[in-house]
């Protein structure tokens, strides 16, 4: 009965050992798993922290070349603008020219004709 009982509480410390070990493994795996999310999580916020960050880069980079572009176009309509207005100018002077060697031609056929 002694040998009996002493097996008896033997394999029930064993049992027990088994199942702490048991419970101790799972707890571990419980807390890896666990970590392994969290730092999961936070490497998706990362990540999207970053990709916001792209994002609105990429946002202020596509505003600052249309404002660039913006400001190209009416750089060239200035210059188109002033380019017209020199175009004007000069067949305003050579119209200039041209009637006053009209009249001089004028004033000197009359010359010729007196």
């Amino acid at each position: 009965m002694t040998l009996m009982t002493l097996t008896v509480l033997m394999t029930l410390t064993a049992l027990m050992t088994l199942t702490a070990l048991m419970t101790l493994t799972a707890l571990m795996t419980l807390m890896t798993l666990m970590t392994l999310m969290t730092l999961m999580t936070l490497t998706a916020l990362t990540a999207l922290m970053t990709l916001t960050a792209l994002m609105t880069l990429m946002a202020l980079m596509v505003l600052m070349a249309l404002m660039a572009l913006m400001a190209l176009m009416a750089l060239m309509a200035l210059m188109a603008l002033m380019a017209l207005m020199a175009l004007t100018v000069l067949m305003a002077l050579m119209t200039l020219t041209a009637l006053t060697v009209l009249m001089a031609l004028m004033t000197l056929t009359s010359l010729m004709v007196l």
